[in-house]
Order: structure tokens, then sequence, then C-alpha cells
């Protein structure tokens, strides 16, 4: 059961990836990301990449929710999706945009997707292990 739940919540996070980094602020973030060249078409590489780590982070939330089942609960997850996100995403993010140069626009960005996506993630894993 632990595997169908990381799968829903990687099928999830994907979900809200293209519809986050797609329609909503997809122009937005490869300007900020990448200036006037714009973006390339990301490698078969990277794309297996993506998601094998997206499924890994996934799998670890479900292990973590099937350990701790008092944290099952709809929100007991948005709680903890938020909590992992402020402890672990938060800080590495800010880290990394302060020595690596990005703007302020594309931190609030990425920050706001994260945060969205861990919430979200961890409902649907609390959701399908219930």
């Amino acid at each position: 059961m632990v595997y169908l739940a990381a799968l829903a919540a990687a099928a999830v996070s994907f979900v809200i990836g293209s519809i986050w980094y797609g329609p909503l602020f997809g122009n937005l973030w490869v300007k900020e990301k990448f200036g006037p060249a714009g973006m390339q078409k990301p490698s078969r590489n990277k794309i297996i990449a993506l998601m094998a780590s997206t499924f890994l982070l996934s799998f670890i939330i479900a292990l973590g929710f099937a350990a701790i089942p008092q944290m099952g609960t709809i929100f007991g997850s948005a709680i903890l999706g938020g909590l992992l996100w402020l402890f672990f995403v938060m800080p590495v993010l800010i880290t990394q945009a302060m020595y690596g140069g990005a703007t302020l626009k594309l931190v609030l960005i990425d920050l706001a997707y994260w945060l969205i996506v861990f919430k979200i993630s961890a409902m649907v894993v609390a959701w399908v292990l219930a």
C-alpha cells in the first residue's frame, strides 16, 4: 500500500508541476531562471531523474506516514507536509538563492510550488493509506 501511496503522490506532484511551471508561472519562471535565451527542452535522462527523485520523495513521505499513524489524517498530513517544507526545503532553497544569485520572484515561485507539493503530497499519501 505504501508503494501505491507514493505513486499517487508522485503523480499529483507531476500534475501540480505541469500546471505551476506551465500556464500559471511558466513564462515568468523561464524568464527569471534563464533570461532572454530561454530554456532548452530537457533531455530524456533529466526527465527520468526527475521522475525517480519525485517518486523517492513521495515514497519517503509514505514511509513516514506508515510509521506515524496519528499523522495519517488529512489535517495532520497537511501540517506535517508544511513542517517538512519549513525545515528541509525552505532553508535549502533560500541558501541556494542567496549564493546562486536567483531573483526574489524565482525564489518565491519555487518556494510556493514546493510548499503546495509537500502539503498536497502528504495529504494524498494519508488518504491512500487510510
